[in-house]
Parts: structure tokens; C-alpha cells; sequence
């Protein structure tokens, strides 16, 4: 038949004969496609090979991993892959490689180019130990070694804790014997309201060095959200771990500003402080010291951002001060002008103004919205009538930058002085953080109080939320004497972004990524996944 002859001219028969040949004609291409690429394939990989074995031979490296990773190698390549012992390093390396990428691992060692361990010896490994719930002796051992070598101005750390989300379920876990879920492992029974007690988040506590590369998770406790009362005790039994059986010493202690968090840190109330900030640190050998608390700052951010976006005549927020209205339409107003004259004045775009529940997460969104370019184009275009907004802008852009420091050189890139290390007492952010933005915020207060002809509630409307206001006051005044405390006690200097979560927003997110299309792991996916995270 030719192969222009049209379909419809053809009978059923002949239509059916068409496709069977065509299949076979297919099948019959990608053998031969196949084939090639193997054959294409060994080769490449040989000659790569070869040619790395004699380049280790003729030019064998001077560092003392790499002279063990090209000696491993070696062995490897004069060796059958069922006969090779692989040194606990290259053991380690691979596992650190496997957790970046399984794939590209697997790949990686099927080619040929390099001799790595199979994915069943990593396994064996990664699974010698059963993972429990609780603090981790093994990390205190880790760390007390660490802190051996340390000299005593690079001990100080920054205690994190916080929740991750995971699925209610029980797993049987047939190495250990237990069932995997519960809130309380040590005690359960089957009953009705067992199922009360089946764990939807797990709590994990994290170490951070101040000045040092200390960065690991000492522990963790599967939880239906954590109360104060259940948060008390094991904060300080993490406390006293680091201080005592490490030898480190707790500076701060950093949490989001969830409700659990600020009534464990009001337990700590010894007088008639408005704000509780900081507590006598009873663990401490060397000298009387205190352990400063302080709100997540990306955290505190986004809150207040939902603060402004709740501002609108008939909302549950109509921010007011100065006899100027602080709202959301501002900001809405200004992308508006932005995205239909094509001016892009501002970084803004819809998704900065309307929110969704993934967009009201993003710090980076907040960030953008409540900087300092949004309030020059506010005070330049738009006259009185946004003055107040822009004047709460650029404090708060401020304050995002005076306790955001990640690098020393940040601040020259950015050409940001506020994002600069401190390195002195007489630092002028210090100055702006306790009484330009702190007092800003006790006027504004003031201001609504003294307002007449309207309730306490609807005052209240006209201030941001009182929990929002708490933890911007004990952030401040926390932030501003640990930092100061440090200086005087020898640190060159001192990084502001060390006393933020983002170190346990990361491990939160190497759990998920390890699950790949599952980022919503059990509790027994979670203790394994730890295992696998300290390798």
C-alpha cells in the first residue's frame, strides 16, 4: 500500500492491518534505539573510568578526604562490587549524596564513573539504630565533643523550638515491636478515646551555635499542639542538657508567636512587668546569667502584615493614628496604578495584595509590601492621605533590617548599613529599636486610648493585636540586651539573623523533601527521616 493513500479510502480490514504494522515497526525502532544507547552508554562510562583511574594514579590529591575518597576508588575499580569494604566515610559521603538526590545517586553509580555504595549498604546503615521519641543522647555526646574544642566565646547558643504538621496515623513498627503515633508511646490502651491521643504534630527542639557552626536538632516529642504546661518542663530540661551535660551556654530562646509560646514565656513572671523577656537562667555554673526570649522576627512580620490587611472600614481591623487611617486599599491602590500604567515603582504585583492562605505564609511577600520603596512611592504620589501608612512602612522595614543580619559583608552587597554585623555597645540601632520604633508604637497606643466617643472594642480596631504588640516589645528589649550581654563578653561581633528560626524552618523542610510526593510524613517517617538528617 502506498503511504499516501488516504485513511478513508481504506476498508476495517486493512485500517487494522495498518496499525499492526506499525507497531511492529515501532517496537522494532526503540530495540534499535536501545541497544545504541547501551552500547554508547558502556562505552563512555569506560573510557571515563579508565581515564579517572589513571589520573588518580598520576596525580594523587593533598587533601585527606579526597586522598581517602581517590584511594576508595581505586580499590573499588580493581575490586568486584561484591567484594568491596567501603571505609565509614565514604559510607557517610554517600548517604549525605543520597539524601541531596536518590535518582542522581543511583545514576551517578550505575554509570560507572565512580565507584559509590549500593542503596542496600547505605540502609543497612542508615537503620542499625531504632530512632526514639525525646531528647537524644547520642546529639548531647556529639555536642559535648564539639564543645570541648570550643573556646568559651563561641559557646553561647540560641535554643529554637517549634511544631511540624504530620499525618494522625499509627504505624506498626515491626523492628521495635511498638505502635508508632501515639502522643504518648510509654502508655496506651485500646479504647474509644484513644484515638484523642493519636499525634498530629510533632514538637522539635534545635540547638544554634551564636558565633559557632552548631546546628543540630537535640529532640523532638509527638504532640496534639503543645500547651504551656507541657512546653515548660521540657524547655528547661533542654536547657540544662546544653548547660550542663554539654558545657554550652543558652542565650535565648526563639519561638513563632503562637498562643503556647507567649503563655510559656508569661510563667516566667516574677514581678508586675508588662512584658516578660527574659528569665534567670537557673543552670548556669559560671555566673548569674539570663535566657532572653524572643518572637521569630519573619514571623512577627508576616503578623503584622495581616494586621494591615485586615484594615478596611467593616473589618475586624480599621488601624488608626495621627488622625490619619492606616489600610490596606493603600497598598492595593498603589499595584493597581502600578500593573495598568506599567510603571513598576515597587516590587508589588497581585499576589502581594491578594492574599491567599499560601501567599499569607511567604515572608518574602511581606517583606516586599512593608519596605521602604513602597513607602517613598507612597509619600511621593500619593500625598497626606497615605503619610501615616508610608511612616509605618519605613519603621518597619527598618526593624526587619536591624535584626536580620546573615553575613558580614551583607550590608555592603545590599548597601543596607541597618543589615550590618553589631560590634559595638554605642551601636545607633539600638537606640532607633528601644526608642524611635518602641515608642512609635506606645504613642500610636496611647493615641487610640485617648481617642473619645468610641468603645474599647472599637479602639481596639484601631491598633494592631495586642499579642502582635507583646511580642514586638519582647523581641526588642530581648534582642537588645542578649546582643549588648555578648559584645561584653568578648564576641568580635554579633549576626541578628542567629537568633531567627530560619535553621528549623530548614529541617522542617528537608523532612518534606525527603518524602518527596508525600510531604506529609508520620511520626514514624519523621523519627527515620531524623536519623537519616544526622548522617
Amino acid at each position: 500500500m502506498h503511504p499516501k493513500t488516504p485513511l478513508s479510502c481504506l476498508s476495517n480490514q486493512q485500517l487494522i492491518n495498518e496499525v499492526k504494522a506499525s507497531r511492529r515497526s515501532l517496537r522494532e525502532m526503540k530495540t534499535q534505539i536501545q541497544s545504541l544507547t547501551n552500547g554508547m552508554t558502556e562505552t563512555v562510562a569506560n573510557d571515563v573510568g579508565e581515564g579517572l583511574y589513571s589520573s588518580i594514579e598520576e596525580n594523587p590529591p593533598d587533601d585527606s578526604f579526597l586522598e581517602l575518597f581517590w584511594k576508595e576508588q581505586k580499590r573499588a575499580f580493581k575490586s568486584s562490587p561484591k567484594g568491596m569494604r567501603w571505609h565509614p566515610m565514604m559510607i557517610r559521603f554517600g548517604i549525605f549524596l543520597q539524601y541531596q538526590s536518590a535518582r542522581a545517586y543511583e545514576s551517578i553509580r550505575e554509570s560507572g564513573v565512580l565507584k559509590l555504595p549500593n542503596k542496600s549498604t547505605l540502609r543497612d546503615y542508615t537503620n542499625v539504630i531504632t530512632p526514639a521519641t525525646g531528647f537524644q543522647p547520642c546529639v548531647f555526646e556529639e555536642l559535648t565533643k564539639m564543645a570541648k574544642d570550643l573556646p568559651p566565646e563561641k559557646r553561647y547558643v540560641a535554643l529554637l523550638h517549634d511544631e511540624m504538621k504530620v499525618k494522625a496515623d499509627l504505624v506498626y513498627d515491626k523492628r521495635s515491636g511498638q505502635i508508632i503515633g501515639f502522643t504518648n508511646p510509654e502508655t496506651w490502651t485500646f479504647n474509644e478515646d484513644e484515638v484523642s491521643k493519636i499525634a498530629t504534630h510533632v514538637l522539635v527542639f534545635m540547638v544554634v551555635g551564636i558565633n559557632s557552626h552548631i546546628k543540630m536538632s537535640i529532640g523532638h516529642f509527638p504532640t496534639r499542639t503543645s500547651t504551656a504546661d507541657e512546653l515548660y518542663p521540657l524547655f528547661w530540661r533542654a536547657v540544662a542538657y546544653l548547660e550542663i551535660t554539654c558545657g554550652l551556654k543558652v542565650i535565648t530562646s526563639t519561638s513563632d508567636k503562637a498562643s503556647p509560646n507567649q503563655r510559656l514565656y508569661r510563667l516566667h513572671r516574677v514581678g508586675n512587668e508588662p512584658v516578660v523577656y527574659k528569665a534567670k537562667n537557673e543552670f548556669a555554673e559560671d555566673e548569674e546569667r539570663y535566657l532572653y526570649f524572643i518572637s521569630d522576627v519573619p514571623h512577627l512580620v508576616k503578623t503584622i502584615r495581616n494586621n494591615i490587611s485586615k484594615s478596611k472600614p467593616g473589618g475586624t481591623k480599621y488601624l488608626w493614628n495621627n488622625n490619619k487611617n492606616i489600610l490596606w486599599s493603600h497598598v492595593t491602590q498603589l499595584c493597581n496604578d502600578d500593573m495598568a500604567r506599567q510603571l513598576y515603582r515597587t516590587k508589588l504585583t497581585y499576589e502581594h495584595v491578594y492574599l491567599t492562605p499560601s501567599s499569607t505564609m511567604s515572608v518574602k511577600l511581606a517583606v516586599q509590601v512593608l519596605s521602604s520603596s513602597v513607602a517613598r512611592v507612597m509619600e511621593a504620589y500619593y500625598g497626606p492621605q497615605m503619610s501615616e501608612t508610608a511612616t509605618l512602612f519605613k519603621l518597619l522595614d527598618r526593624f526587619f533590617d536591624c535584626l536580620n543580619g546573615r553575613s558580614l559583608k551583607e550590608s555592603a552587597f545590599t548597601r543596607k548599613p541597618d543589615v550590618a554585623p553589631y560590634k559595638s555597645l554605642n551601636d545607633p540601632r539600638f537606640q532607633f529599636l528601644e526608642h524611635e520604633f518602641l515608642q512609635y508604637f506606645e504613642r500610636w497606643l496611647q493615641a487610640v486610648r485617648a481617642r473619645p466617643g468610641f468603645t474599647k472594642a472599637e479602639q481596639n480596631k484601631m491598633f494592631i493585636s495586642f499579642q502582635t504588640h507583646e511580642g514586638i516589645i519582647m523581641t526588642v528589649k530581648a534582642f537588645v540586651e542578649a546582643t549588648k550581654y555578648l559584645l561584653q563578653h568578648n564576641l568580635p561581633y554579633v549576626l541578628s539573623n542567629d537568633f531567627c528560626q530560619d535553621p528549623l524552618e530548614e529541617h522542617f523542610g528537608r523532612h518534606r523533601r525527603l518524602g518527596a510526593n508525600q510531604d506529609n510524613p508520620t511520626v514514624h517517617q519523621f523519627r527515620y527521616c531524623l536519623f537519616l538528617l544526622k548522617q
